[in-house]
């Protein structure tokens, strides 16, 4: 790690110096030379003792080299793993809800109403009930994943393949079947009071980016589809001559209202979202909306109620595309095939190739001259020198080492002569001219002024 690294280091690049100057030593070398090396026991003291040689020359650019290894090393430890996100792609089989398909001559063909629209009408009413709820979210009440309406989103985002929308609105219904050119009539003579708005239907294809995570899915971007389409005109009514006729009315009976003076949910939607099912009597006539909303409104209602017929058992329950064929309710779901890339991203670790040449350098470095060290001490000859107090007095005259061999080493000089008195000053304070030196006799406080050999 970057903490273990450089002490390390440290210890066997030090140690190795040592042997490798006391080597030199032994075979005769500059005196210069030998400081340097042995100046040089940490990367500060490598600097320091360049700057105090008053020169720089290549054995010191080298050892300035060889002890920035250490901390490049210590960094290189830590980062030489890192993480990153990779992407796995998997291809899906899957069945997908055909908006666009014709179920008049499917599933309801000759259909008991009675039986065959109590899931639709009850899917349907389950959806206005929990508008509230669900408005300001990606997905319905069961999950699924809400298309906006395309035409009241800001059209401020473009990538290479075309515009795509950011939505961060209110959401709509699944089927994008938008109504426009409205006009209203309404009769207040005689007993009867009603309204009629004339509306073109028109729709409108899209296309969707999807984002899904740990189970739940959100729309990101959207844009008005680049695919072959059929007109804007042509809606799912024309796919047969009588579909809207056979639509109408059983929009209309899946919520009745129940009384004549009593507004139907349809009146309370349009006039109030959040609320479909007041208690109220007292409720205003659908034309106080603007066009734009009574628009807005309808569409919702037409397209939920579309797509509660067209999977009245899908949208409450899913699609289970683990197994195609375990839906056995007897109002199915005309569905259609394709297939998906599933893009799964997890973290993953990798070696950065940048740090790992700097780690193999740093260590292969401090292999080497560990190495040199270790033959260096072999090769050697005599006692070692620790460079330390007992051994710079070696051979002193200041001190009376008549008792201590010359064939001790460096560690066992300092063993010997633990208790011995040392002084660094002037052991010839009785002279007229001073002399500089460590002894352990009648030493002398250095003083300024003083005239010294």
């Amino acid at each position: 790690g970057p903490t273990i690294y450089p002490v390390l280091f440290a210890a066997l690049i030090g140690r190795a110096l040592k042997s490798i100057a006391f080597w030199k030593l032994q075979r005769g070398s500059k005196i210069g030379t030998l400081d340097r090396v042995l100046g040089s026991m940490t990367i500060v003291q490598t600097v320091l003792t360049q700057v105090q040689m008053r020169s720089l020359s290549l054995l010191g650019f080298l050892l300035i080299v060889i002890w920035s290894l250490s901390p490049l090393g210590g960094q290189a430890s830590l980062r030489i793993i890192r993480s990153n996100l990779q992407a796995n792609d998997t291809i899906w089989r899957l069945q997908y809800v055909n908006t666009s398909s014709n179920v008049l001559t499917g599933i309801y063909e000759g259909a008991d109403t009675a039986s065959q629209f109590v899931p639709v009408n009850a899917l349907f009413g389950a959806a206005l009930v929990g508008a509230s709820s669900s408005s300001s979210s990606s997905v319905d009440a069961w999950g699924n994943i809400k298309i906006p309406w395309i035409e009241r989103l800001n059209t401020t985002w473009e990538d290479a393949e075309g515009c795509m929308y950011d939505y961060n609105q209110s959401w709509d219904s699944p089927v994008n079947t938008r109504l426009r050119h409205i006009t209203y009539m309404e009769n207040n003579n005689g007993p009867a009071h009603w309204v009629a708005a004339n509306c073109t239907i028109r729709t409108t294809y899209v296309e969707v980016n999807v984002f899904c995570a740990t189970g739940s899915c959100t729309g990101v971007k959207m844009r008005k589809s680049r695919r072959p389409c059929s007109p804007e005109s042509w809606t799912v009514f024309d796919v047969a001559g009588s579909a809207f006729y056979w639509f109408s009315p059983r929009f209309v009976g899946a919520l009745p209202a129940g009384h004549s003076v009593v507004a139907s949910p349809y009146q309370n939607f349009i006039l109030n979202p959040e609320n479909p099912f007041p208690t109220s009597f007292n409720v205003p006539p659908v034309t106080t909306v603007s066009n734009s909303t009574f628009a807005l409104r309808l569409g919702q209602l037409l397209n939920t109620f579309w797509m509660a017929m067209l999977a009245p058992t899908a949208v409450p329950k899913g699609l289970r595309n683990s197994n195609l064929t375990a839906d056995t309710a007897e109002i199915g779901t005309v569905l259609s095939n394709t297939t998906v890339t599933e893009t799964q991203t997890e973290f993953v670790l990798e070696c950065d190739t940048f740090w790992f040449v700097v780690l193999l350098l740093s260590s292969g470095v401090t292999a080497v001259i560990g190495l040199c060290g270790l033959v260096a001490a072999m090769c050697s000859r005599g006692p070692d020198i620790s460079f330390n107090i007992s051994s710079l007095i070696k051979d002193s005259p200041f001190f009376d080492q008549t008792n201590v061999a010359t064939t001790l080493s460096g560690t066992d000089r300092s063993v010997l002569m633990k208790d011995w008195y040392a002084k660094y000053g002037d052991v010839a304070a009785e002279d007229e001219v001073g002399y500089i030196a460590i002894g352990s006799g009648n030493v002398a406080d250095l003083q300024t002024g003083r005239l010294y050999r």
